[in-house]
């Protein structure tokens, strides 16, 4: 009877754990459809990718063609395989033959020499505490009479806020006109 009640006890516990544990697994970061996550084997995310992807210096290599060892970080430039463009889709690293970091681009076709993007990212690095911090990361939609925007809000514990706001003019349907903000701001909280 003891180990009927015992079983009745351990198999949910079993059961949460490794629910919690599948609910909880590292974010995913997509290349082509493939998704590839931190922890993941260097065997499986290599088997994915080869799907959709080549890696720039292949797998096994660093750039001068010499063997990776065992401890050592190696990092490749993820491709597409379509080789009419070849574009580089992103980054992935590996350690002791498993994913430690993994990154794309996000806004695909932006020239990233161009100096409006530039200042744009050197002002948000230049506002940015720094210390190590954390933030409060809030997204919200304003719809106007004559325009709509998305707003991207992020507050600091001292108070300080950035804001950067992306506003579409309504006009007629050829003659739409985009435009970004970035603010600096401080509310009281009272």
């Amino acid at each position: 009877m003891r180990k009927c009640y015992l079983l009745l006890l351990v198999f949910p516990l079993f059961h949460a754990s490794a629910s919690y544990s599948q609910d909880h697994r590292s974010a995913g970061v997509s290349f082509g459809g493939i998704e590839i996550h931190l922890g993941m084997s260097e065997a499986e995310a290599l088997a994915k990718l080869s799907e959709c992807c080549i890696l720039a210096p292949p797998s096994g290599s660093t750039i001068d063609n010499s063997p990776v060892s065992d401890g050592q970080i190696a990092g490749h430039f993820v491709l597409s395989k379509n080789e009419a463009s070849q574009q580089m889709l992103g980054n992935i690293w590996f350690k002791g033959h498993k994913v430690v970091n993994v990154s794309r681009e996000l806004a695909e076709g932006i020239d990233s020499s161009d100096e409006n993007v530039v200042s744009f990212a050197r002002a948000l690095k230049r506002s940015l505490p720094d210390v190590a911090t954390t933030a409060l990361v809030k997204v919200r939609h304003e719809q106007a009479t004559n325009a709509e925007s998305d707003l991207v809000t992020l507050v600091f514990p001292s108070g300080k806020s950035l804001e950067i706001r992306i506003v579409t003019l309504d006009r007629d349907a050829n003659a739409k006109r985009d435009s970004v903000s970035f603010e600096e701001v401080l509310r009281s909280t009272e």
